[in-house]
């Protein structure tokens, strides 16, 4: 595991952590119900320190083998589902240094792109655009799921905050994805959530 001393003394009560773009990040280790499956979805708070700053929450081991949420340096929200031999994405413009609630959901079972692979900024689903095709199934992958690094490297590294992390075993609604945002960064998933959760960090 990374250094993780800069953890210690977290305020748990503002339900936050903070990342310094170098090489602070949390490893949450390879969680294989996110492989080769057809339906996931992926969420979480973030907050840029800087409005070209990156946050990142992700399993991954490169730049074509991953499934995660990258909000990148170029103003853009990235969802990415990499099969490992190529990269597939959709992405919505997202500029500014304000808390977002960010999230995608994923289902390979459908017909298309527009029907696959959403991406929500704050409980509103996007009129997103895609790079390549959107595959039927996640990749199997030895990597770790990372909350504050994309494609496994220090290069890309995150800087600002990042709040309540969540991965679900499933493609949540349009109407769930706007629930959970309206709970808030301090609201507690587990009364709800619980039996759809493969993932939940609260920070």
């Amino acid at each position: 595991l990374p250094d993780q001393s800069f953890l210690t003394g977290v305020n748990s009560a503002y339900n936050f952590i903070e990342f310094d773009g170098t090489d602070q990040y949390i490893d949450c280790g390879d969680i294989d119900e996110m492989d080769g499956v057809a339906k996931i979805t992926v969420m979480g708070w973030a907050k840029r320190l800087e409005s070209n700053d990156r946050i990142t929450f992700e399993k991954s081991t490169g730049l074509n083998d991953r499934v995660g949420l990258n909000l990148d340096i170029d103003g853009v929200l990235y969802a990415n589902v990499g099969t490992g031999s190529g990269g597939a994405w959709a992405y919505a413009s997202l500029s500014g240094t304000d808390w977002n609630h960010i999230a995608m959901v994923y289902d390979g079972t459908q017909a298309d792109n527009a029907t696959r692979l959403n991406l929500y900024i704050n409980g509103v689903k996007q009129s997103s655009n895609y790079g390549n095709t959107i595959p039927a199934t996640t990749a199997s992958t030895s990597g770790t799921f990372k909350i504050g690094r994309a494609i496994n490297s220090s290069g890309h590294s995150s800087t600002g905050s990042v709040g309540s992390v969540n991965i679900f075993n499933k493609a949540l609604s349009e109407i769930e994805v706007n629930a959970i945002y309206t709970l808030g960064r301090h609201g507690n998933l587990l009364d709800s959530y619980s039996d759809n959760l493969l993932g939940y960090w609260a920070m």
